[in-house]
């Protein structure tokens, strides 16, 4: 009761000076925006035009909270299947979710506490409602650094390419050297052999040795040894041409191992939701607090806009009707109750009826027989008198 009347009179009075539209001419957008604030329609329409403007502020904040969670979700579930209708499907339904989250949250606040009892209801929905800002924002928090994800992604993948393949290209190097060994050895046989020929083709023309033109004995020691190193030069070249085909041989196996265990690296690296939110977690720490804080505060905005905006017509009038429910629903169990009073006492009534009934029935026949019984021994009696 307030001002020397029901908590909804001043609403109800407010409602005829400020020329209330009729109930009639609510558009349907307005009864949109007061079922997604959870508002009772046949009471707010009772209420003056600023209290329509209240609800209506916090019936946009849940919807378009539920439209953000639709868009995130799609985004994410896009993530997780190929299918654009499975998508838009799971991401209707989490919205939907959502929605009646955020509307059970602003219609389920405790109305007739005063004081700080009064924010103690509070404290558990602002806890839900972080989390539903965090479930809404990560999926867009991956859509915002998109490129900066796939960019840690694929230094991921080069780095476990990289680790995979370390051991194989090793032993790749290891052929490299090898054959860069033999490659130099026979360059060095090479270049001995051509200098054995150019002291034998000198020394044969006299323009250097014994200085002697023609074929001498120091021209013919010259040339036995050109020939004698001449063969074992092709020897050598023939075998260090096979020992650096069998370790080119062994290196291109190498090379298609290594090819092989890339393309598998490849294949098996997940690029899917959660390595995209591991790899958010590791690139934009303080951006995600940023982008959490602003949806954190359009979940809670319809919560602190109900907190801030504090009691009005419409919660006199919702208290009012609560009131006169459990009244109604106090004055039936009341009437119930005395109806099984009642009955129960009818029945007290008939069943001590019934057992005096039976009792006067067990009275009558005990008389019956007592009766029976003296009339018999009188009867045995007349006849032994007869008798004698």
């Amino acid at each position: 009761w307030r001002n020397g009347g029901i908590f909804g009179g001043e609403c109800l009075e407010e409602s005829r000076t400020t020329h209330m539209s009729s109930p009639e001419h609510m558009a349907w957008y307005n009864r949109l925006l007061f079922f997604s604030a959870g508002v009772h329609t046949a009471l707010i329409r009772k209420c003056p035009r600023v209290e329509w403007i209240k609800y209506a502020g916090i019936g946009a904040s849940v919807l378009f909270t539920a439209l953000l969670a639709f868009l995130s979700s799609l985004f994410a579930f896009s993530l997780v299947t190929d299918y654009v209708a499975i998508a838009i499907f799971m991401a209707l339904i989490w919205s939907a979710m959502i929605f009646n989250l955020d509307r059970f949250l602003v219609a389920t606040i405790a109305l007739n506490k005063r004081g700080m009892r009064r924010y103690g209801p509070y404290i558990p929905r602002f806890v839900l409602a972080f989390f539903i800002a965090l479930v809404i924002s990560r999926p867009i928090e991956l859509k915002l650094f998109e490129s900066e994800i796939d960019q840690h992604l694929a230094f991921q993948k080069n780095a476990l390419i990289e680790s995979t393949l370390a051991p194989l290209q090793k032993q790749v190097q290891e052929r490299d050297t090898r054959i860069a060994i033999l490659e130099k050895r026979l360059s060095d046989a090479f270049e001995r052999k051509e200098a054995y020929y150019e002291d034998y083709k000198c020394e044969c023309d006299g323009t250097c040795g014994t200085g002697i033109r023609g074929r001498g004995s120091e021209c013919a020691r010259k040339e036995a040894k050109y020939l004698a190193f001449l063969d074992e030069y092709e020897l050598l070249r023939m075998e260090m041409q096979t020992r650096t085909e069998a370790l080119r041989t062994e290196q291109q196996t190498l090379l298609d191992r290594m090819d092989e265990e890339r393309m598998a690296v490849n294949g098996s690296f997940s690029t899917g939701l959660l390595a995209r939110l591991d790899a958010l977690s590791r690139i934009s720490s303080l951006s995600s607090l940023a982008i959490l804080g602003l949806f954190l505060l359009i979940e809670i905005g319809p919560l602190l806009t109900k907190m801030l905006a504090g009691g009005g017509p419409y919660e006199n009038l919702l208290i009012e009707e609560l009131a006169r429910h459990k009244t109604s629903h106090k004055s039936t169990m009341h009437s119930l109750n005395q109806e099984l009073l009642t009955q129960k006492k009818i029945t007290d009534l008939d069943a001590d009826y019934r057992v005096k009934l039976k009792k006067e029935d067990i009275k009558e026949q005990t008389k019956r027989r007592v009766l029976d019984r003296h009339q018999q021994n009188r009867n045995t009696l007349g006849h032994k008198l007869t008798d004698q």
